[in-house]
């Protein structure tokens, strides 16, 4: 038997300071609330209804990691904007609302390619590939060394 968290969304939004810091990169493809859902209950056959968005993050991280891959939620609208994560590296300096054109850009490479075929035969057509500042929040998530560009 498996208990779905449930989480609330808050009433405001966030709103960092524009000096705190956003050092880590990650890199890959971005999905919205209403895509991740849909995904993973697509993946494992469960409705995943709005509220678990961690669970169904648990969910797809246990199905996507044995491709040297993970995801995650990214960006600061919380619970907005997740990523399968491809790549991932330090940004000295990276700030919440950092001109964009000075945030350093990962490119697609053989790993992007391979991911893409995988996701679009699950039904994920849309996909968008972005480099992204977040923060020290990346649940602990790590990409296999040697990766392939």
């Amino acid at each position: 038997m498996t208990c779905d968290a449930t989480t609330t969304v808050p009433a405001e939004r966030y709103r960092p300071s524009p000096w705190e810091p956003r050092e880590y990169l990650q890199g890959g493809f971005l999905l919205t609330t209403e895509e991740t859902l849909n995904w993973v209950t697509r993946l494992t056959g469960r409705a995943f209804p709005y509220g678990t968005y961690f669970t169904a993050s648990d969910a797809i991280n246990e199905i996507v990691k044995p491709y040297g891959v993970y995801f995650a939620m990214v960006r600061e609208d919380i619970l907005t904007d997740w990523m399968v994560v491809t790549q991932h590296g330090i940004c000295p300096g990276g700030t919440v609302g950092m001109d964009p054109s000075k945030i350093p850009q990962f490119k697609e490479g053989k790993r992007e390619r391979q991911a893409r075929e995988l996701l679009q035969k699950e039904g994920l057509d849309s996909l968008r590939f972005a480099t992204v500042l977040s923060g020290p929040y990346i649940a602990g998530q790590t990409l296999r060394r040697g990766r392939s560009r």
